[in-house]
């Protein structure tokens, strides 16, 4: 069975939105790895119809199209939080991570996507490569705001 993607709103993006994420992430050129402190959460690898398991430590690839400076705040708050997990960030433009997300449609490389525009996202949902992550707590905010 195929690897599926998380995506993660921007709003909901905190060290909590890397749960139940993949564990496998693989070294691509043009990414950059950072350590990150703290993964108490950090889920590993899923296939469709598996559920989500917690480890300890491990590794996640991260697609996205935020600036550097964005994405240094996100790490500096997911190191502070889960120290083993090493994140492999993958920055590029929205249109270069949409090329890459749909040619890895049947081999997915990144376990996480965020700080993209919602109509690519909405391209990958139609071809179902995107598996939806909703965050503990998700439940009490006001549908208005999702």
């Amino acid at each position: 069975m195929k690897k599926k993607i998380c995506i993660a709103l921007i709003g909901a993006l905190t060290a909590a939105a890397f749960a139940g994420c993949s564990g496998g992430g693989s070294s691509q050129s043009g990414e950059t790895t950072a350590e990150t402190a703290g993964s108490q959460e950090a889920g590993t690898e899923t296939s469709e119809g598996e559920s989500a398991q917690k480890a300890d430590s491990g590794e996640i690839t991260v697609y996205t199209a935020l600036e550097d400076e964005q994405v240094s705040d996100y790490l500096a708050k997911f190191n502070e939080t889960y120290p083993d997990i090493t994140v492999n960030i993958v920055r590029e433009s929205t249109g270069i991570i949409t090329a890459k997300l749909i040619a890895e449609k049947d081999n997915p490389q990144a376990d996480l996507v965020w700080g993209t525009a919602a109509s690519s996202m909405m391209v990958l949902d139609d071809m179902g490569a995107l598996e939806p992550y909703e965050p503990e707590g998700c439940d009490r905010i006001l549908p208005q705001f999702k």
